[in-house]
């Protein structure tokens, strides 16, 4: 290792699984292809309880360690993989991302940019399709909707977990993820990073790419446990259920905006797409009336 990699900061690089490990392989390939130095960052893969554990067969020149966290939940299995992190850097993706060769290397860049200020850098999560177009309404949907992270960090104040790039010193300052939530713990965490004065970048050229939903029922699952978050955050606040009911009608109204602006389709699959939208958004309402009556949060 030469001099100019041994000023490199050392990268831990966190990834919750759950049952996913055809994905996780995917995702190790991707880091075996980082331009960025193969000594100089670790990936921490935590083990949320898969029913077939999760087992790391290849060798790779960076070093992959596993642990098992058998409490539910993706922030409880990051907070695992953070705490027996070894870098100074920390770089959350999901096993289900693919990460671009240069994305430790622009991430850290950006970091250096900060001049040692406290700073929290959330990638680019380009969402990819199946084929050359997608396939379905549902993929359209997952394709027009999902993962903005531009958006989140600019006008929401938080980054998704997907493509999360901080400093160890900023987790020291602002604290662990909630564990108590299954979703929504990236939102809880950023807005009080944002609170506590974190810089909060968003890095166009820090990029992970994520597949498509391409069904139903992945939809369904993933919009019953967004609002599963949303309702347990409110409840924290004491928020009603009317408040998150709406909630649900104005993201509904700002989704079926953008749906039908999206030049990338054609009018009828923006119809099909808004169409589709609305009855997902009936779905969260269904569920805020299951959690309301005593119901429990949804996982996956």
């Amino acid at each position: 290792m030469n001099g100019e990699q041994l000023d490199l900061p050392f990268v831990s690089v966190i990834v919750p699984v759950y049952n996913d490990a055809d994905s996780l392989s995917v995702l190790l390939r991707a880091l075996a292809e980082q331009d960025y130095a193969s000594r100089r960052f670790e990936c921490v893969v935590v083990d949320n309880g898969s029913k077939v554990p999760v087992r790391i067969d290849q060798q790779f020149e960076f070093e992959v360690r596993v642990l098992r966290e058998d409490r539910k939940g993706g922030y409880v299995a990051r907070n695992t993989g953070l705490r027996t992190a070894r870098g100074t850097v920390l770089a959350f993706t999901d096993s289900d991302c693919i990460p671009r060769s240069d994305w430790l290397s622009s991430a850290v860049a950006r970091l250096r940019e900060a001049d040692q200020r406290p700073t929290m850098i959330g990638g680019k999560i380009e969402v990819v399709t199946s084929g050359p177009t997608p396939s379905s309404v549902a993929e359209w949907h997952s394709l027009v909707h999902d993962l903005d992270q531009a958006r989140y960090v600019s006008a929401f104040h938080f980054a998704a977990t997907a493509n999360l790039v901080v400093g160890c010193d900023v987790f020291a300052t602002v604290g662990e993820f909630d564990e108590s939530l299954y979703s929504g713990g990236d939102f809880d965490w950023g807005r009080r990073a944002w609170s506590g004065g974190v810089d909060q970048v968003y890095a166009d050229e820090v990029v992970v790419r994520h597949p498509t939903r391409t069904s139903w029922r992945t939809l369904i699952t993933r919009h019953r446990r967004l609002i599963g978050g949303q309702y347990v955050m409110n409840q924290r606040t004491g928020g009603s259920v009317g408040r998150v009911v709406k909630l649900v009608v104005k993201t509904a109204l700002a989704s079926a905006r953008r749906a039908l602006r999206d030049p990338r389709m054609t009018p009828t699959e923006r119809i099909q797409v808004t169409t589709l939208d609305a009855a997902l958004r009936c779905i969260q309402l269904v569920e805020c009336a299951r959690l309301s009556l005593g119901g429990g949060p949804l996982r996956a």
